[in-house]
């Protein structure tokens, strides 16, 4: 797992980088705001992603980095 920052959050994008990369993501209304932190881990089959808790019930969203 790696820590990501959210350094830019609009309407419909937001960029976050992790370490030297940084990736823009189509994610409308994310609810993150810049200077957030947030966890990209790798899946079984190397691909990163974004595991983001979106509610108190523990509804997890998971995105494409």
């Amino acid at each position: 797992m790696v820590d990501a920052e959210v350094v830019f959050a609009g309407d419909k994008l937001v960029l976050v980088r992790a370490g030297d990369k940084t990736v823009t993501l189509p994610w409308a209304d994310s609810g993150v705001q810049r200077g957030d932190k947030l966890t990209v881990a790798i899946t079984a089959h190397g691909q990163p992603k974004l595991a983001v808790i979106t509610d108190d019930s523990g509804a997890v969203r998971v995105i494409d980095f």
